[in-house]
């Protein structure tokens, strides 16, 4: 974010201005990243918000045609869950999100917790992100890893006065299927030791 934003009254209320800095490492370089991780997952992964599943895309072995890990994928939007399952109908989705209070009894009450939880690209997605993550914890064995990887600088900035509609219309039930926030990687890690 930009400096001027640090110690602003207005902080949170304002969707932040971020100041133009070179990236060390590109999209490319990150996403070459990100599949090496996932490439090495093994046991039970959650994948929460599929969205359009590039990384998940290139873990398929091409020979196989399987992941190297058991996968189950939730996704809140469902025109894209619908998209997803007849894209990739090798896995296995349902409708779902993070905030779901029925996530432990869906996915873990009656088989074995997940190893591992990824989002990729969709923490600026969630509503809530205490009860998202209160969910997810609670689905995720004693020791088991989160993999969380954001674009901030492709989140969508706004005014004051859409912040607000927004507002309104997540309090009606209405808000659409876009970033809530844009938190840099910094401001995630306090919400998680929060």
């Amino acid at each position: 974010r930009a400096s001027d934003c640090v110690d602003c009254s207005n902080r949170g209320t304002c969707p932040g201005a971020f100041e133009a800095k070179s990236l060390t490492t590109g999209f490319r370089d990150s996403e070459e990243q990100v599949l090496s991780i996932m490439n090495q997952l093994k046991g039970r992964v959650l994948d929460v918000g599929v969205g359009e599943p590039h990384s998940l895309r290139k873990c398929i072995d091409e020979e196989t045609g399987a992941l190297p890990f058991e996968y189950v994928g939730i996704e809140p939007d469902p025109q894209r869950l619908d998209e997803v399952q007849k894209e990739l109908p090798e896995l296995t989705f349902y409708g779902g999100a993070a905030e779901d209070g029925d996530l432990y009894a869906r996915f873990v009450e009656n088989q074995r917790p997940f190893d591992h939880v990824v989002l990729l690209r969709s923490y600026n997605h969630l509503t809530d992100l205490v009860v998202a993550f209160d969910n997810l914890m609670s689905v995720l064995k004693p020791g088991g890893t989160i993999l969380l990887v954001e674009n901030t600088v492709f989140g969508l900035a706004r005014g004051r006065k859409k912040l607000a509609l927004l507002g309104q219309m997540e309090r009606s039930g209405k808000a659409p299927f876009e970033h809530y926030r844009n938190h840099t990687s910094h401001e995630a890690q306090r919400v998680l030791e929060g």
